[in-house]
């Protein structure tokens, strides 16, 4: 099933876990590429924006942006 024509697509989502298995890239440099993401979204202020900021580590990071993407194709929830 391909993700719908969007500006978060397949190729985001890849990139994404890219720079979440990449240790060179920091935690604040990871906050911001997702920040980044959510804010060029169709939603750019969702309070999901919120939590990542407040984020401790990558792990939770990369949760909340791969639900949001997610939930914008109606692939899965934002909590």
């Amino acid at each position: 099933m391909a993700i719908k024509k969007d500006k978060l697509n397949e190729d985001v989502l890849s990139e994404l876990y890219r720079k979440y298995e990449d240790s060179s890239v920091s935690l604040n440099a990871f906050k911001s590429y997702c920040t980044g993401l959510i804010e060029m979204s169709k939603q750019p202020e969702h309070p999901v924006k919120r939590d990542i900021l407040r984020a401790t580590n990558k792990s939770i990071i990369v949760f909340k942006t791969n639900n949001f993407i997610m939930a914008g194709h109606g692939l899965g929830v934002v909590k």
